[in-house]
């Protein structure tokens, strides 16, 4: 992945510094615009990292959604810098995972872990306008998120299973990713991108490692 990160970083530096000659590289209509994005979040969770080198596969993929907006600034040529504000909830399950009662009757099985917050991705990317009413670009940079809420949810109490998710011995509320993706524009307006956004920080306070990463495929309006 960090081959891919800086291939993708070089990428867009050497397209920033080519011949203004050609549009699509380097569009003389180019201005900054607003713009607004509902996603669809494929929640990705990493496994437990375990000192003893015995990882657990402790969660199962989940669905989310996200409301976002955007600034796109030019900086030359077709290079931009997009800073956002993205507000989500999303939701993923535990694994194999069954909750029993003091009897040892099981209660439940396989919790969700859900939580609503905000992120706030900083993308610096290179725009190539194929024609007048069709674009592409690649983009990548860092993302700042926090969780306002978290919890686990389970259908009945169960002693020693903290349903916060940010207790003393569970997550942590802030997030750090590193988004990498492409957009493709229609009609001057209208936008669809895939993102993959990859953990950075460790979320888990206790002696485990734990990340989490997403895909968010997005349609927006840029104004």
């Amino acid at each position: 992945m960090t081959k891919l990160f800086l291939s993708l970083s070089a990428f867009l530096c050497f397209a920033s510094v080519v011949s203004a000659s050609n549009p699509i590289l380097d569009n003389p209509d180019n201005c900054s615009y607003w713009g607004v994005r509902i996603g669809y979040d494929w929640n990705l969770p990493g496994e437990w990292n375990t000192p003893y080198e015995n990882d657990i596969d402790l969660f199962k993929s989940g669905s989310g959604v996200s409301v976002s907006g955007i600034y796109n600034l030019p900086i030359k040529a077709n290079l931009f810098f997009e800073p956002g504000v993205t507000f989500y909830y999303d939701k993923y399950a535990y694994k194999d995972l069954l909750l029993t009662d003091e009897t040892g009757m099981i209660v439940d099985k396989d919790p969700k872990v859900r939580k609503y917050g905000i992120r706030i991705p900083l993308s610096l990317g290179y725009r190539f306008d194929f024609f007048d009413h069709l674009s592409m670009s690649l983009f990548t940079g860092p993302q700042f998120g926090y969780a306002f809420y978290g919890n686990v949810k389970t259908k009945e109490d169960i002693d020693g299973f903290p349903e916060n998710l940010f207790s003393e011995y569970g997550q942590r509320r802030f997030n750090l990713d590193w988004n990498i993706g492409f957009g493709v524009e229609f009609n001057y307006h209208w936008v669809f991108s895939i993102t993959g956004s990859i953990g950075l920080n460790d979320l888990q306070k206790n002696d485990v490692s734990f990340k989490e990463n997403r895909l968010v495929f997005a349609l927006g309006y840029n104004f």
